[in-house]
């Protein structure tokens, strides 16, 4: 897949024609966030925060690109897409959760932080309260990656957003 195919928009516009199930289908050996640069540096933000503790779910996980910034952390990845990718480029554990199976409460343990970077978003609405409350059941840190405003989680289930930064469109909100 050529980069322009990997920029932001057309990712976007790959999944309405698509839709995400097929699109990762066809095309997940080949993804790479279009903005992975901005990302590691929010997520190194936040740690320097002192936010996130030596547990970490890294939710929605895709190719590890928020793990290999956090290398001293205990990081455990979820995708039910690209799981198989993050365990390959990080050699950490990974879990094949859905946003369905995390509103059915499948997950499990206990982190100091959740990051769920670039995904959050493609949760269903009807999910989502759900899928964060049960967050909230895990761990105390919620922190979001978002391409844009949404979703803004700010009073969903108990979280209340603490901190906000930009980067080149890059949108991380600090939950607590």
């Amino acid at each position: 897949m050529s980069s322009d195919t990997r920029s932001g928009n057309a990712v976007r516009g790959l999944y309405e024609q698509f839709g995400v199930d097929a699109y990762y289908e066809h095309h997940g050996g080949d993804y790479a966030n279009p903005h992975e640069r901005h990302v590691q540096s929010l997520v190194r933000q936040a740690d320097a925060l002192g936010v996130l503790g030596d547990r970490v779910l890294d939710l929605c996980c895709g190719s590890g690109e928020v793990t290999r910034c956090l290398p001293h952390r205990d990081c455990t990845g979820v995708d039910p897409y690209l799981g198989w990718l993050y365990s390959e480029r990080t050699g950490r554990p990974v879990f094949d959760w859905s946003f369905r199976d995390m509103a059915m409460d499948r997950l499990t343990g206990q982190y100091d932080s959740v990051i769920c970077s670039f995904a959050l978003h493609l949760c269903p609405m009807s999910l989502l309260p759900q899928v964060l409350w049960n967050l909230s059941r895990l761990s105390a840190t919620l922190v979001v990656l978002s391409p844009h405003k949404r979703p803004d989680c700010d009073g969903l289930a108990p979280w209340t957003c603490v901190h906000e930064a930009v980067e080149e469109r890059v949108r991380m909100r600090i939950y607590l």
